[in-house]
């Protein structure tokens, strides 16, 4: 099984509060210094739009870099989508991941372990999205509520973002619900389309999808979206990102000035 993961990084940032310690430089270190510990895996960097220099030759000493012309975040998810697919094999782990999440050092070793435990038509998280402690409208997923796959315990979740891993075997057939919910506004919809793939709540369209997929999310977290309200708990995020800064001075990846 080879890991295979589409980052999708762009030069800009939206309007999303951020903590003071984000950058994306710091993601990109803290995502290296996990994933280059796994010992089967291919990295494809999709680039939309202008971004510095020094970013763009740190990505290239690690993996491919492809350049998009300024398409957005939709289209942007469906160029991923479409890479992910034309390298994997079936058996073969895929992750699609945005270029605003920090990683803890473990993350894609302890992922790469989890797949091989999880049955087929099964998505995961690293994410422990804090809104699984606050919401009360998730809608109540059916079967198994919490597995133990590879060292840790993972449990199922309503949704997640548009960072993910799947086996290339589900995401293929899943493929054009992924299009659906990406191909007719500038964001994609996660939430709905979570629900869509699980056959969750009243915004299921059943005849989408047979049968229904199921999405586990790793606690305590191995991850997060690096927005100031929706950090994952019971890490230290500010600490990952200075290690990991402090990590990438000594390697091809140095701080980018404004990114």
């Amino acid at each position: 099984m080879t890991l295979r993961v589409v980052y999708r990084a762009c030069g800009s940032s939206n309007t999303k509060k951020r903590p003071p310690f984000f950058s994306k430089t710091a993601c990109l270190a803290s995502f290296l210094r996990s994933v280059t510990d796994v010992s089967d895996v291919d990295l494809v960097f999709l680039c939309d739009g202008d971004m510095p220099d020094r970013a763009i030759e740190s990505m290239a000493a690690f993996g491919e870099v492809s350049r998009l012309p300024g398409i957005g975040n939709s289209r942007s998810y469906l160029a991923a989508l479409e890479r992910a697919l034309m390298l994997g094999r079936d058996d073969d782990l895929l992750y699609l991941c945005e270029d605003d999440y920090l990683y803890v050092p473990s993350a894609f070793e302890e992922l790469v372990r989890a797949a091989k435990d999880v049955p087929q038509g099964t998505y995961l998280t690293l994410y422990d999205h804090p809104d699984r402690y606050t919401r009360t409208d998730d809608a109540r997923t059916p079967g198994q509520p919490v597995a133990v796959f590879g060292d840790r315990h993972w449990r199922r979740v309503e949704s997640t973002n548009m960072t993910f891993a799947v086996g290339t075997a589900t995401l293929r057939p899943d493929q054009p619900v992924h299009q659906l919910f990406a191909r007719y506004s500038s964001y994609p919809h996660d939430r709905a389309m979570w629900r869509t793939l699980q056959a969750l709540g009243v915004r299921r369209p059943l005849s989408l999808i047979r049968p229904r997929r199921q999405l586990f999310g790793a606690v305590p977290t191995l991850a997060t979206h690096v927005e100031q309200q929706q950090l994952a708990p019971l890490v230290d995020w500010q600490e990952v990102a200075h290690k990991s800064l402090a990590w990438a001075s000594d390697g091809p990846l140095s701080a980018v000035d404004g990114w």
